[in-house]
């Protein structure tokens, strides 16, 4: 593989992660770096390829993936592992594909550090819902009807997708039945969600509950719910005390409002994210 990279692609389950820490990488060694000078590396016309992959507004075609083969100078493993993350990137809506990706990446690609999920595991952890459905049996009114979990559902979710979810959570034992009342109830159960185990499930989650909220400024009325945002310049030394601080204030919002006796389910989603290109110039004093 390419000299200057420094990650290998088997530690990676999306390729436009490798992708944009490898420029980012070389920018921080050559600040005259650019995606000009990239383009023209790879044979290609212009920049407009690359940030259009990079800012997902495109997936890799196969000329331009053959492109970035060669740049890396893959061995045919890793131009193997390189072409199946652009089919998982593609799959993008349809987890099965997507988990038929992955089990065929586990087999191929030994190589790799990273853990995939099977479809169970993946569903519970990019579907939305999944998590709705678990704190709503908090609500005393909560009933195991599947009829009954769609129309309190807001956002709309086909029944048989509620079905399946709750034949997926008693499988993965997230949920259990009360021998008692028959009512179903949160588990000590976990899945395991760390970044190189799920990322891809995660990103799937983040997206759909964006859209959700995106939704919700229109659909619900501005007295049940709180959309406010800030614009600042900050240096990015301060990146990791930034994101402490929303990390703690989670924590403590959650520690302090979840409740047992609760009578609805809501949403805290927290974004924080640079809107201009990184620039790893220093001004001249």
């Amino acid at each position: 593989m390419h000299t200057e990279t420094q990650t290998p692609i088997f530690e990676y389950t999306n390729y436009r992660a490798f992708l944009q820490s490898y420029f980012e990488d070389r920018k921080r060694k050559n600040p005259a770096w650019s995606y000009e000078a990239w383009a023209q590396k790879l044979g290609l016309k212009n920049n407009t390829s690359i940030l259009k992959i990079l800012n997902g507004q495109r997936e890799a075609g196969e000329v331009v993936s053959h492109k970035f083969s060669e740049y890396f100078k893959f061995n045919n493993d890793e131009r193997v592992y390189f072409e199946d993350l652009i089919r998982l990137s593609k799959a993008k809506k349809d987890a099965r594909l997507a988990v038929a990706i992955m089990e065929k990446m586990k087999k191929k690609h030994p190589k790799s550090t990273v853990r995939f999920l099977n479809e169970k595991e993946f569903s519970a952890i990019s579907h939305w819902w999944f998590y709705v459905i678990r704190q709503m049996t908090h609500l005393a009114s909560f009933q195991n009807d599947p009829e009954w979990i769609v129309k309190q559902l807001r956002f709309k979710v086909p029944l048989k997708e509620i079905k399946k979810a709750l034949q997926i959570l008693l499988d993965l034992k997230l949920l259990k039945e009360n021998p008692n009342t028959k009512k179903l109830e949160l588990s000590d159960e976990r899945l395991n969600t760390s970044d190189d185990i799920a990322s891809e499930a995660i990103q799937r989650f983040h997206e759909a509950m964006l859209e959700n909220a995106k939704q919700s400024i229109r659909q619900v009325p501005v007295e049940e719910r709180q959309v406010s945002g800030i614009t600042l310049s900050l240096s990015k030394e301060d990146l990791p005390e930034a994101k402490k601080l929303i990390q703690e204030f989670e924590e403590k919002f959650a520690k302090l409002l979840d409740s047992k006796n609760a009578d609805t389910v809501y949403q805290l989603h927290t974004t924080f994210f640079p809107l201009i290109k990184s620039n790893n110039r220093r001004t001249k004093k």
